[in-house]
């Protein structure tokens, strides 16, 4: 189990600002094996929209992680993700996406993921990604805690409909 609390300036999401507000983003993430299930939202920490205090967004997310059988060093994923658009008015918007991705155990852990949005965009959305992960326990800094810096880059490329 995992938990997180990010304070963000503005909400950016697939590089494209989603809020210019500063806001809360809480999210739980529960692993059973192989299986990932997670829960994340956004909350709105001004009153510039009328929804101070409230979540702007929910995302549900179902995601299967594993070995590809017979090809050191590289894992399949695949999942789902329902985000969630609750409203002033008492109504919620949705909608739903699946993918699949590939990620390789080598430098800079290379990943490429495809979405599909079902609902909303009937469109789709790639994404291809390097990272690192440096321990910086093993420097004497903070021994007692297992503590980390995280370096990631992307790039996505989002189809036609997907940008609609």
């Amino acid at each position: 189990m995992a938990a997180s609390l990010d304070y963000v300036g503005k909400y950016i999401w697939r590089g494209r600002v989603v809020t210019d507000d500063p806001a809360l983003q809480p999210g739980v993430t529960v692993g059973l094996d192989k299986l990932t299930f997670g829960v994340w939202g956004t909350i709105d920490t001004t009153n510039i929209n009328g929804d101070r205090n409230q979540f702007q967004e929910v995302d549900y997310t179902v995601d299967y992680t594993d070995a590809l059988p017979d090809v050191e060093g590289v894992t399949y994923s695949v999942g789902a993700i329902l985000y969630e658009f609750p409203t002033t008015n008492g109504r919620t918007n949705a909608t739903t996406e699946i993918y699949g991705g590939l990620g390789f155990d080598c430098i800079l852990n290379p990943t490429v993921t495809l979405y599909y949005d079902m609902d909303d965009a009937d469109g789709f959305y790639g994404n291809v990604g390097v990272s690192h992960s440096l321990d910086i326990s093993e420097y004497g800094l903070m021994e007692d805690m297992i503590t980390s810096v995280d370096l990631a880059a992307s790039l996505g490329y989002a189809d036609r409909k997907f940008n609609q």
